[in-house]
């Protein structure tokens, strides 16, 4: 609560200011829209996600299932004198009985599925785009970056990721264009019911991109984040980074490639030292519909620590059923193959747009070369006009010696105004 306290304070202010340099634009003769039409014309947004989780876990007697929807309403004003607002609302609930560790519900009997139930602010900000190729917004925030390796909202879970603090994007100039986030305050899946429901610190988020290449995008990042949090002061961290992400046609074919290195120190409240690499080799081939992929990752560690990523989206590496949420104090080595199929507008139309993908990972640590275990992933994702969708989803993970045998699975359906 102290947050958005201190979130309104500032919004006030820019608030005010807003108003003030708007009337003189009005009073002036401009042609923008007054502040009323801005303020009540603009758009509703909002969008129902229902999901059902079954989880059968070797270390657990009883299996979890969760019933759980999120519900997310949003209004964007228009803009007037460069300015525009946002404010959206989440609501996390339950139907039907809780049978899963929600983590703050209690139930440690049954395996996690970390969607508690909770209403929150999802977003509020003002974003002022009054110059050509600028964007800052100052308020709370959900950020996408890139891969999501290493920023973003946590779009897979109930209750999303979201950044308290001010945002600045610029670009393109000459084909490079570069974005930076600073937060005070991180909100995350466990919500303000939790202890560990939010990361407060210093946390600086830069990435610089240049699309000049003919052979791909380049782009090159720092993420120096220190935690002010003892259960999280560990994670205090500067990591460096660039990648190469590329695709070139040859015919019906399609190459594409990933390519990329990151080094990771301590910093600031971190307890102790350590220098540790990242990187990631992912060729690629696309044809008919299909699409074929093989990487390896590599995360490293030093029996203390691994190479961590916070902010990341966790669930779309490292296979879905979770294993890896933290990586290992030996590293992490992630080998994969996946197949993916999308049904084009010649198929027969209750199959186009529907995707089918599978994966296989085999883990080993980075240091040490431990078998931690190997993981199967499918899913089916349907398309069912513009604005609705479902999905089925399926994580089975064998372990060999990290963690325990884990099987899961996702009945989804979404619907978007």
């Amino acid at each position: 609560m102290k947050t958005l306290n201190r979130l309104g304070v500032v919004l006030c202010i820019w608030a005010s200011a807003h108003v003030g340099g708007a009337a003189a634009e009005e009073e002036s003769g401009g042609a923008a829209p007054s502040f009323t039409e801005a303020l009540f014309g603009g758009d509703i947004t909002a969008s129902l996600r229902y999901r059902y989780a079954f989880i059968d876990q070797a270390s657990f007697s009883k299996d979890a299932q969760a019933s759980t929807y999120q519900l997310l309403l949003g209004y964007e004003t228009g803009a007037y004198g460069g300015f525009s607002g946002l404010v959206q609302v989440r609501n996390v609930g339950v139907i039907g009985a809780e049978r899963y560790n929600s983590t703050i519900n209690g139930l440690t009997q049954y395996p996690v599925e970390a969607d508690p139930d909770a209403t929150e602010i999802d977003q509020l900000f003002l974003r002022y785009e009054g110059l050509p190729g600028l964007s800052v917004t100052v308020g709370r925030r959900k950020l996408v970056w890139g891969n999501q390796r290493f920023v973003s909202a946590l779009g897979w879970r109930q209750n999303n990721r979201s950044f308290d603090g001010i945002v600045v994007e610029a670009g393109p100039f000459n084909d490079f264009s570069f974005r930076y986030a600073y937060a005070s305050n991180v909100n995350r899946a466990f919500t303000d019911g939790s202890p560990v429901g939010n990361f407060d610190g210093d946390f600086h988020l830069f990435n610089g991109i240049y699309s000049g290449f003919e052979f791909g995008e380049a782009t090159g990042y720092a993420y120096v984040l220190d935690f002010d949090d003892s259960f999280a002061l560990g994670l205090s961290s500067q990591t460096f980074g660039a990648s190469l992400n590329g695709s070139m046609p040859f015919n019906n074919v399609t190459l594409g490639w990933t390519l990329e290195f990151a080094n990771q120190s301590d910093y600031g409240n971190a307890p102790g030292s350590f220098d540790l690499n990242y990187y990631r080799i992912e060729p690629r081939v696309s044809f008919d519909g299909f699409t074929l992929r093989a990487g390896l990752e590599s995360l490293e560690g030093d029996g203390a620590r691994g190479f961590q990523t916070p902010f990341a989206l966790l669930h779309a590496y490292n296979g879905w059923a979770d294993r890896f949420l933290s990586t290992p104090v030996d590293g992490l080595q992630d080998t994969y193959v996946s197949a993916g199929y999308r049904f084009g507008p010649e198929a027969p139309e209750p199959l186009e747009g529907v995707n089918l993908t599978v994966a296989y990972h085999d883990f080993q640590s980075e240091r040490g070369s431990i078998d931690y275990g190997t993981e199967w992933d499918a899913a089916v994702n349907v398309p069912v006009g513009e604005r609705f969708s479902f999905s089925v989803k399926f994580a089975d993970y064998n372990a060999d010696a990290f963690s325990v045998d884990t099987q899961k699975l996702w009945f989804v359906f979404t619907a978007r105004y």
